[in-house]
């Protein structure tokens, strides 16, 4: 007994039929006659297309450095405010003012092009390239006022490296797996 056809299977004409005749096949047909005009589909307005993304999703759509700079630099001037920086700025003969001047100067134009390469070069009326190097710049002014507060104390300096490289040691002696005991020395 055979069942239905599969519907998957394409259906074949005996040997010995005709083939219907054209206005059979013209009643059929769906959709516009040759000779029309296509049909335009009617655009969808869509809200979310016509809003310009904002400022976090401009941001996301930087490099992920420049991310990671634009994030620094708004830490900086958080610290520079929780440590009343503003009493050192300027002052750079006195101990830090190198730094608290610099750490102000350097966030705040990295976070103006951060925000500037958010929108259109125009805006700023510089390129790119521009942008980034004095990006680059402006990102290593607060390291560079540490480093002169550091040189102005030279052994204030040393104790520093010393007690950095002191505190690696540290840790890799913290991290090495040893479990063996020293060798003992023969008597």
């Amino acid at each position: 007994m055979q069942g239905p056809a599969d519907s998957r299977e394409p259906l074949e004409l005996a040997p010995d039929a005709a083939p219907a005749p054209d206005h059979i096949h013209q009643l059929r047909r769906v959709g516009p006659p040759p000779d029309a005009p296509p049909l335009e589909e009617p655009q969808q307005h869509d809200a979310q297309t016509d809003r310009k993304p904002d400022l976090v999703s401009r941001f996301l759509g930087l490099p992920r450095w420049e991310q990671y700079a634009g994030a620094a630099a708004l830490v900086c001037l958080l610290g520079w405010l929780g440590s009343s920086g503003w009493e050192s700025f300027l002052s750079l003969g006195s101990p830090g003012g190198w730094f608290f001047t610099f750490a102000l100067i350097g966030p705040l134009a990295v976070v103006f092009l951060i925000v500037a390469g958010t929108g259109p070069s125009r805006w700023v009326g510089i390129s790119d390239q521009a942008r980034r190097r004095s990006l680059i710049t402006f990102a290593v002014l607060p390291a560079l006022g540490g480093a002169i507060e550091l040189l102005q104390h030279f052994w204030a300096a040393v104790a520093l490296v010393s007690a950095l490289g002191m505190a690696y040691a540290a840790v890799r002696l913290a991290l090495e797996k040893n479990d063996e005991q020293p060798p003992t020395q023969p008597s």
